[in-house]
């Protein structure tokens, strides 16, 4: 579980640094771009629950975990998201789901999952039932904006448990 003391943001027991920071797990594409751009408060890690992590101006922890369109029908089949996304809501105090938009090299980025990959599953009904227990936000496909978006959402999310809809 995540907690923040004196400052500094842990998880059980093993600080990842300051609490001002916003955490990015290692395994997460944009880490890289994080290393080579040295992009003032951000911090690559290796998370443990969720792909980003911050905390906000209240004390609030926020998680974040990512799906893109093809990673989403492939782990809400498998179960996997839904394990994610309850030890995530166990680990913070404010879980959020973060579909991410792909570029595919065309003009316009897009979050379209094959149809062929949803078989039976609802995909509105599946993010609504998440939606019911924590928050959605859409992230945009370069890393660039990526970043940006999260430091309006550690912004926006200031008075606490506020938003329980898509962001």
């Amino acid at each position: 579980m995540y907690k923040v003391e004196g400052g500094e943001l842990y998880y059980n027991e093993k600080s990842l640094g300051s609490a001002d920071e916003i955490y990015v797990d290692g395994r997460q594409d944009i880490a890289g771009y994080i290393k080579k751009s040295n992009r003032k408060g951000f911090t690559v890690a290796k998370l443990t629950e969720g792909d980003y992590v911050f905390v906000t101006p209240a004390n609030h922890i926020v998680g974040i975990e990512e799906k893109k369109a093809h990673d989403l029908c492939n782990s809400l089949r498998s179960r996997r998201l839904q394990r994610q996304l309850r030890r995530l809501e166990g680990s913070v105090s404010i879980p959020i789901l973060g579909l991410r938009f792909t570029d595919k090299g065309r003009s316009k980025a897009q979050f379209s999952p094959d149809w062929w990959q949803l078989n039976n599953l609802n995909l509105i009904v599946e993010l609504l039932k998440w939606d019911l227990r924590g928050s959605t936000v859409l992230l945009p496909a370069s890393e660039s904006q990526v970043l940006s978006t999260l430091k309006r959402i550690k912004n926006i999310l200031q008075p606490g448990h506020h938003l329980l809809s898509i962001i």
